[in-house]
């Protein structure tokens, strides 16, 4: 994302693992010191980080990064949008705290694949003040195929709860059809090529199958953010009211994949769970 941004605009960058910045700084971007630092540089302030509790720290200048957030060093009239998968109520927080310095805020998390942000097809949901959202399109045109502008700000990042819930059901459910055919003594290859030929076909079948057949765990994204996401939807859901029945039993089931040593692996080890309850 932040690669097709350079092809793009100047750009100044900050990482709390600094490592992770030097590629860029090869190809022309500007490191910064601190979150202050980028954002006094900056018109524009994108931001991703893990957590709500993270978010908060690096934007707000809390913690460790008192006196050093981007908060701290924000211009007045600059916009900031922040692209982490975040509780409505961080964002609502945040975007107050910038208004109150003369700033814009979009809260603008994404869907998608690391191969979609490498070739800027994210699709993106956003949400905020009309004039906040349209001065930051171009910015996110660069990374996504697709923006959908959803109102106030925080809709954008209720709406990505509710789709990672989606993922996850639809990653658990497969897990337990699939170790189901393994425990059957189905040839496991000739029952994902059926799978994935037939009706039953999704993206999980597809993207996460062969690498459950090649008993492949690196990790796109781990155990331990989809316990985070499904942490956020269990948060949103109790302020609702809303009883998400299925969504906590998957929350069990990603704690349990956790608590067996894999939280560190791809999310789509929850077949393990299944595995060790039932090949035993």
């Amino acid at each position: 994302m932040a690669e097709n941004l350079l092809r793009n605009y100047p750009l100044v960058v900050w990482n709390r693992s600094r490592e992770k910045v030097a590629e860029l700084v090869g190809k022309g971007a500007v490191e910064a010191s601190t979150p202050a630092e980028l954002a006094a540089r900056s018109e524009v302030i994108v931001s991703m980080l893990a957590t709500p509790e993270v978010t908060a720290d690096v934007m707000l200048g809390r913690g460790q990064y008192s006196g050093i957030g981007v908060l701290d060093g924000v211009n007045r009239g600059g916009l900031v949008i922040d692209m982490s998968t975040n509780s409505p109520q961080t964002v609502e927080l945040l975007a107050s705290m910038f208004e109150g310095k003369g700033c814009g805020f979009v809260d603008a998390p994404v869907m998608g694949s690391v191969q979609a942000a490498a070739e800027a097809t994210l699709t993106i949901l956003a949400s905020g003040k009309l004039g906040d959202f349209e001065k930051a399109r171009p910015v996110l045109e660069k990374m996504g195929k697709k923006v959908w502008y959803l109102g106030d700000v925080g809709k954008a990042s209720s709406l990505k709860i509710i789709f990672n819930l989606h993922l996850w059901l639809l990653t658990a459910s497969f897990s337990e059809a699939f170790a189901l055919a393994e425990k059957a003594g189905l040839d496991p290859a000739k029952t994902l090529e059926i799978w994935n030929s037939s009706n039953q076909k999704t993206y999980i079948s597809e993207t996460k199958g062969p690498k459950i057949l090649a008993n492949d765990w690196k990790a796109a994204f781990t155990v331990e953010l989809a316990i985070k996401d499904l942490k956020l939807l269990t948060e949103m859901a109790e302020r609702l009211g809303f009883q998400p029945l299925l969504g906590n039993v998957v929350y069990q089931l990603y704690q349990a994949c956790s608590s067996l040593g894999y939280g560190g692996e791809d999310f789509a080890s929850i077949i393990k769970v299944y595995r060790f309850y039932n090949m035993r």
